[in-house]
């Protein structure tokens, strides 16, 4: 709950606090700071061996998020699940094959 002398204050760190508002929780590194163009989908940390399509409907069901392996072993827990579309951290490594954005 933010009070009302919270609501005046200034981010002292714009940049920090972009960075902040778009990493979710589970995520390795911030959000944006790997190698351009690239996303969580992409990496060979993102867990997709136990991540689920949903469920099927008009074009086939979507990616759901995963878990990020990086996460989980820079901070020994396993974190928040982390969605396919998410801007590459710099612990990025391209996977050989990333999993589909849409189930077929």
């Amino acid at each position: 709950m933010t009070d009302s002398m919270s609501l005046h204050l200034t981010q002292p760190n714009a940049d920090l606090g972009h960075m902040i508002a778009r990493t979710p929780s589970g995520m390795a590194f911030w959000s944006g700071t790997g190698p351009g163009n690239t996303t969580c989908r992409e990496c060979v940390f993102f867990d997709h061996q136990h991540s689920y399509y949903a469920k099927k409907g008009i074009g086939g069901g979507s990616l759901k998020p995963a878990k990020c392996k990086k996460f989980k072993a820079l901070a020994q827990s396993s974190g928040g699940a982390v969605p396919h579309d998410t801007r590459s951290c710099k612990y990025f490594e391209p996977a050989p094959v990333p999993p589909p954005v849409v189930s077929k």
